[in-house]
């Protein structure tokens, strides 16, 4: 015995219109460049970033004292213990 239409589960769902997210063949590609242009800058900016080293001053408090007050920056003192 077929279905009658206005039981049919599926008959509410065939009247709404349907919005699908399309995006141009040609918009995609430049989607996909920008992106690898992107990551490309990011790794550029994080390898020099990454080569850059921090110059210590061991054993001398007064010299990395007047540096970081001609500097205006912070000192970092590293402390540890053999314990």
């Amino acid at each position: 015995m077929p279905v009658s239409r206005r039981f049919d589960s599926n008959f509410f769902l065939r009247l709404r219109p349907r919005r699908v997210a399309h995006i141009p063949a040609h918009r995609s590609s430049i989607f996909h460049r920008m992106k690898k242009i992107l990551v490309f800058l990011m790794l550029m900016a994080f390898g020099t970033a990454a080569a850059a080293e921090l110059p210590f001053i061991q054993d001398n408090y007064k010299q990395a004292l007047a540096q970081a007050k001609e500097r205006k920056q912070p000192i970092f003192v590293e402390c540890w213990a053999p314990w």
